[in-house]
């Protein structure tokens, strides 16, 4: 940025004749550097939302090298050293966070206490009940099955339809509570978690563009804690995972795995963890799978399952292994957790952590701005040569390039 000029202490013949032309155009100048230098200033900038299209354009052709490079180098001394510091996006303004879904058209999906909202290129959708275009006064969770969105929420189920809006189902699930927690596909099937049981609906057609998931009896199965016999150690669920050939149920006295090979009427073939037994603290926030093993955060810190999934119906153990701030971790609060690039990613009460290779990193933002307590966390792009994670908080969502953080 160019100074402007101060003045001239060099004597000369027009030193007493100054133009009004002259003045006027330094102090426009001087405006103009006034107003530049307060934006930058500015750390709590709503961001317009064609940033989500020029941060990803400006990783992917460098048009900005130079800030690139530097960010990268930052990230690279930072290896192996407890903080790394690497550019996050600015916020996008939402109201408070429950779930982040990216569709099969990268459309990002964000689930809030007020309604749904849609980012797409370089526009933002707002699907409230106010505007007409959503049913509910809130959503808890977003699931895609490959041709459609569903929307779970306190009051129910919605899917969206061809006409940009969403339309109630909760009448044709027949669902044992309207307050759903969770939301998986898994092959053209849905899981449902619910206050009063999980259920699996069958899709009758799975080559159907729109599947259609039936409440018959022939389609639907309803798991809660009286049809398990109690292998289902509460009928209060929240999140629930497909993973490998099992079913993992966070309840409200702990966390359920089932092998989806055995009915789910015989209590033997449920693993359990119980909140008594075990001294877990209430509640079970979220859980991810390594490709070995399950990772449960909790409000006192994280923990690992130390026996291999693969392993559970032969020598299921309750044995935990521990992290907290006493490790490194930002917070004993995990709110959030997904696995992506051999690492568990972690959001918690005090921003963004990652576990890799044994050692905790946390995650913070260039600028310095202090870590807000994160709700969800999302990744875009799995495999592809840009990843992004998504953060959503209780003030909106941003997002990271997470090859900045390797």
């Amino acid at each position: 940025m160019t100074n402007t000029p101060k003045g001239n202490s060099k004597k000369s013949n027009n030193i007493n004749k100054p133009t009004t032309k002259i003045f006027v155009t330094i102090l426009v100048i001087a405006i103009l550097v006034f107003i530049v230098k307060s934006t930058n200033n500015k750390k709590n900038v709503n961001l317009p939302v064609t940033q989500y299209k020029s941060f990803t354009n400006n990783i992917e052709t460098s048009s900005n090298k130079n800030d690139i490079e530097n960010i990268k180098q930052i990230s690279s001394d930072a290896r192996g050293q407890k903080n790394i510091p690497i550019a996050f996006s600015q916020l996008i303004p939402t109201p408070p966070v429950n779930d982040i879904k990216i569709d099969q058209y990268k459309r990002v999906w964000i689930a809030t206490e007020n309604g749904v909202y849609k980012l797409e290129n370089d526009e933002i959708t707002e699907f409230t009940i106010k505007n007409g275009k959503y049913p509910f006064p809130q959503a808890s969770c977003i699931e895609t099955d490959g041709k459609n969105l569903w929307i779970g929420s306190l009051f129910g189920i919605c899917k969206y339809n061809d006409s940009g809006k969403f339309v109630d189902q909760t009448t044709k699930f027949s669902l044992p509570s309207n307050i759903v927690w969770d939301i998986k596909s898994d092959r053209n099937n849905l899981w449902i978690s619910t206050q009063k049981g999980v259920v699996f609906y069958k899709s009758i057609d799975s080559d159907d563009e729109s599947p259609d998931y039936s409440s018959n009896k022939d389609n639907r199965i309803l798991i809660d804690n009286q049809t398990t016999n109690n292998g289902l150690r509460s009928s209060w669920c929240t999140k629930i995972a497909r993973y490998l050939n099992f079913l993992a149920v966070i309840h409200d006295n702990g966390l359920s795995v089932l092998n989806i090979g055995f009915p789910v009427g015989s209590p033997n073939a449920w693993k359990n963890l119980d909140h008594t037994k075990l001294s877990i603290s209430r509640p079970i926030n979220d859980m991810t799978f390594d490709g070995k093993n399950i990772w449960i955060g909790t409000p006192t810190g994280l923990m690992m399952i130390n026996t291999e999934l693969k392993d559970f119906d032969s020598r299921f153990s309750t044995e935990l292994i521990s992290y907290s701030e006493l490790h490194g971790l930002p917070s004993n609060n995990i709110n959030s957790m997904i696995f992506h690039k051999n690492a568990i990613w972690l959001g918690t009460n005090n921003g963004l952590a990652r576990i890799r290779n044994n050692n905790i990193q946390t995650i913070s933002d260039i600028s310095g701005k202090k870590p807000e307590s994160i709700r969800k966390l999302a990744i875009q792009g799995e495999g592809d040569n840009i990843t992004l994670l998504w953060i959503g908080t209780k003030s909106g969502v941003q997002f990271i390039n997470t090859q900045m953080a390797d």
